[in-house]
């Protein structure tokens, strides 16, 4: 573990030097752009859960669906509980755990309607309807399908570019700015794909994701983002008295 946390930050040193030297308009060669994915791929198998404030953007049929503020609770496998902290949905609670609760989302609105407690299809009409990927595979892990996916078509089929674009900063950190172009053919996902990555984490803070057509598809920004804090199966259960899911 120590061995590649210190490589990871041997290329980060590396990458950092580049832009010194050659001014922050330079790119990086694809060898150390490859290194770059490849290490952050590696990085997120080493993470086991995460917590962040969660901020996404999703066009769904020309309309954009956004929230502004969730608060995420993420363990592997799949496991994910989400509260709204501000806006039309504030106090909304939402629990997901592959294979509990008949495989079903527990949720509950803020407001008025809080006390009433109910149980969806993670794939159902309402529990998509703001949403591109159903809860049995999204969030982070679904960033680095995506990730992976689109950096395998590319290298298998010589398709598209990957390059560093420059760096920048989310919530003061500081990230790599990768960006992946795509042709719609291929499989590829998406035709413009941009990532900030955070330079010592090694994991995206912010992702944005262009259709077809040019036009904005998703983003998903994770503001305060934690690693492995060393969530356990309470925080995952309804019944936790820390929330307010009807135990009725």
């Amino acid at each position: 573990m120590k061995s590649k946390l210190l490589m990871i930050n041997k290329l980060t040193a590396l990458l950092s030097a580049i832009y010194i030297i050659n001014g922050s308009s330079a790119l990086a060669s694809q060898k150390e752009v490859d290194l770059l994915i490849e290490n952050s791929i590696k990085r997120f198998q080493q993470v086991t859960d995460y917590t962040c404030i969660l901020e996404k953007k999703v066009n769904k049929k020309g309309r954009i669906f956004y929230d502004s503020k969730i608060y995420v609770k993420f363990r592997k496998p799949a496991k994910y509980y989400f509260k709204w902290k501000e806006g039309r949905f504030k106090g909304q609670e939402v629990i997901y755990v592959p294979g509990k609760n008949n495989d079903h989302i527990v949720a509950h609105s803020g407001g008025l309607f809080s006390f009433i407690t109910l149980k969806l299809d993670p794939e159902g009409r309402i529990a998509m309807k703001r949403n591109h990927h159903s809860l049995r595979r999204s969030g982070m892990e679904k960033i680095f399908d995506i990730l992976k996916d689109s950096y395998s078509r590319h290298k298998s089929t010589g398709c598209g570019e990957i390059k560093l674009e420059g760096e920048g900063r989310i919530d003061d950190r500081p990230v790599f700015i990768i960006e992946g172009n795509f042709p719609k053919k291929n499989g590829f996902y998406a035709c413009r794909v941009i990532i900030c990555m955070d330079k010592e984490l090694m994991i995206p803070l912010k992702v944005t994701v262009y259709d077809w057509s040019g036009k904005l598809y998703e983003e998903y920004t994770f503001h305060n983002l934690k690693l492995n804090v060393g969530w356990n199966d309470k925080d995952f259960d309804p019944e936790n008295s820390e929330y307010r899911f009807n135990k009725g």
